[in-house]
């Protein structure tokens, strides 16, 4: 896990032990997850840095570790992998649907008629692609 590159192209361990010099820190594995402790003075938990290593997959498991290293995100690559089972058209439909309602913060009814109205198809088709990926994207039903 030292060895990782990350996205800068220093390898994790030089900067994490780097960054956190003026503290007292610690690398620990246990089975399957590796984490970094920094034991920061007046907190009474040490700020933790965990990934999962599988194989040759490493996945970053919480928030401190995904802020360090989105690119290992395991939902965010596991939504990835799910979405390659959902077509090219059935993702343009969600993400208009997604960003629309994002954007201009209307109900979702009304997104939905603008995604009908946008793709030619029935108000009933738009809601029932956009219901199939994301229930694809993160397994759901």
């Amino acid at each position: 896990m030292k060895e990782y590159k990350l996205q800068n192209g220093e390898k994790l361990g030089n900067y994490l032990e780097k960054e956190y010099a003026n503290f007292r820190t610690e690398w620990s594995q246990i089975g399957n997850d590796v984490t970094f402790l920094v034991y920061v003075p007046g907190l009474r938990s040490p700020n933790i840095f965990k990934w999962e290593v599988k194989g040759d997959s490493i996945y970053s498991t919480n928030d401190s570790a995904i802020a360090l290293t989105p690119e290992l995100n395991k939902t965010n690559l596991e939504i990835a992998e799910n979405r390659n089972f959902i077509s090219g058209e059935d993702l343009m439909i969600h993400n208009f649907v997604k960003e629309s309602y994002r954007e201009n913060s209307q109900p979702i009814e009304v997104v939905f008629d603008e995604a009908s109205k946008e793709f030619g198809l029935s108000q009933e088709d738009i809601e029932a692609i956009y219901l199939k990926v994301e229930n694809t994207s993160y397994k759901k039903g």
